[in-house]
Parts: structure tokens; C-alpha cells; sequence
């Protein structure tokens, strides 16, 4: 789970980026929702959170769809109200493996 502080910002790379670059579609949504939240800017494999806000809490998909198959890692996000002491003021960066899904997520970060 990646713990964001309020204000801050989170960069999600899809960890099944490694799976085909060639043909392949990504999509990114949250699991609990419709649509992305409005401070949500996707770049292909890339899924940013901008200003973050408690209601971005919650479980972020990214799915690529490729000739091989459909797969999709999970990235749980909550959002804390101050950076815990040991962080300080700096980046924090996370290769924090899926919930569940196939494929192995890249190095997720976020700044203070």
C-alpha cells in the first residue's frame, strides 16, 4: 500500500509495461469509482495524482491489453494527513509490489 500525504503528489508506473510495448493498450481507472479523479493525468504506462485529496483513496488499476491477453496490476492508495517523521520533506519512492494482478510494478513514487 502507498501511503500519499494530502497536498502532495503520486506517480504510478503499470508494472505490466514489460509485457509489449508493440500492439499493446493501456487503461487506468479506480476500482471503487467511474472515472478517474479530477487531479488523475494519465500518460500511457503513467498515472499521476496531482494536489492529493483524502477521496483519492482507494485501489488504481492499470490494464494493458495485448495479443497475448488482458493483464493488470493493482496499486492501493491511502492518503495520509502529514509525512511520517522518518520521511522528512523529500521524494519518497516505493516499488511496491500489485495487490494482485499479473506482471511486476516499476518503481512507484511520490513527492512531499
Amino acid at each position: 500500500s502507498l501511503q500519499p500525504v494530502m497536498g502532495g503528489s503520486v506517480t504510478l508506473t503499470c508494472g505490466v509495461e514489460s509485457v509489449s510495448r508493440g500492439g499493446s493498450s493501456v487503461a487506468w481507472r479506480k476500482l471503487d469509482a467511474d472515472t478517474l479523479p479530477a487531479n488523475a493525468a494519465v500518460d500511457n504506462y503513467v498515472l499521476r495524482l496531482e494536489d492529493i485529496k483524502e477521496d483519492n483513496d482507494g485501489v488504481y488499476r492499470c490494464e494493458v491489453t495485448t495479443r497475448l491477453g488482458i493483464f493488470y496490476a493493482d496499486y492501493n492508495l491511502t492518503v495520509t494527513s502529514a509525512a511520517a517523521p522518518d520521511r522528512g520533506a523529500g521524494t519518497f519512492t516505493s516499488a511496491a509490489a500489485p495487490e494482485r494482478g499479473a506482471g511486476t510494478p516499476e518503481a512507484s513514487s511520490w513527492h512531499g
